[in-house]
């Protein structure tokens, strides 16, 4: 059975093949279905489990956990607990107060993870927040990461335009360094202030490092690089060493 909602409706607990809604619609309950499309708006009283594609263009507040194969935001979602198990597209905002678990996470718009967020690979070109750790194999950033948490990824690279808080981060090779336009902001102190670095609250830890205008309480790596504008308490490397002279680095240690 499929359900259709193209002005006012509820839907009831239990299974369906699809679910379509284009007007306003409430959901009492726990659903699972096939594919789920809402482009108007939606309340859900409990979990949604959709064994396909999840696309949300308009307005959904879900107050459980979404699991999707693939779920697509374009619009506004807030959720408990999202997981999508291959594919999360989000051009709009997302709000999550639980965990976000998924394969490929593309962020353009606004995702706000109140929990952990985990994915096989993360791109962001928009704005993601996570309220706890941040784990990936491949994490690519373009626009603007704030982590509470560790975050976490086999390879690391941001380059950045506005300033970024990310408590700490561990890796195999990290690099982290402005873009064209972030270069041109901090030219402009006056006007920006610190919003032209990433502050790293404790330390940076992986086997190849490469920053610039970056604060961190410590790095440790085999290779680093500290290049211009870093601000480290901290350097402790087993191979080699370059520190930019306008780098303010504190203590320099080589480590077997």
């Amino acid at each position: 059975m499929s359900v259709r909602i193209s002005g006012s409706g509820t839907v009831e607990p239990g299974s369906y093949e699809q679910i379509h809604i284009s007007g306003s619609g409430k959901i009492t309950g726990p659903i699972s279905c096939s594919e789920f499309h809402c482009s108007g708006s939606v309340r859900c009283a409990g979990d949604v489990e959709v064994g396909g594609e999840m696309h949300l263009s308009g307005s959904a507040d879900v107050k459980g956990a979404v699991a999707a194969d693939i779920l697509h935001v374009s619009g506004s979602a807030s959720m408990e607990r999202c997981t999508a198990a291959t594919e999360l597209k989000c051009s709009g905002s997302l709000k999550c107060a639980g965990q976000i678990q998924g394969g490929v996470m593309r962020v353009s718009g606004s995702l706000n993870g109140q929990g952990s967020i985990q994915a096989t690979e993360l791109s962001v070109s928009g704005i993601l927040k996570c309220g706890g750790d941040l784990s990936a194999e491949d994490i690519n950033v373009r626009g603007v990461v704030d982590c509470e948490g560790l975050m976490n990824a086999e390879k690391i690279d941001i380059e950045f335009a506005r300033g970024m808080h990310i408590d700490s981060i561990g890796g195999g090779t990290v690099r982290i360094v402005p873009s064209r336009e972030g270069a041109l902001l901090r030219l402009l102190p006056k006007l920006v202030g610190a919003r032209g670095t990433v502050e790293v609250k404790n330390a940076i830890e992986a086997d190849t490092v490469t920053l610039e205008a970056v604060y961190a309480q410590a790095v440790r790596g085999r290779t680093v690089v500290i290049g211009a504008d870093c601000r480290i308490g901290l350097v402790q490397y087993s191979g080699t060493a370059e520190i930019d002279p306008s780098a303010h680095v504190e203590r320099c240690e080589k480590t077997e």
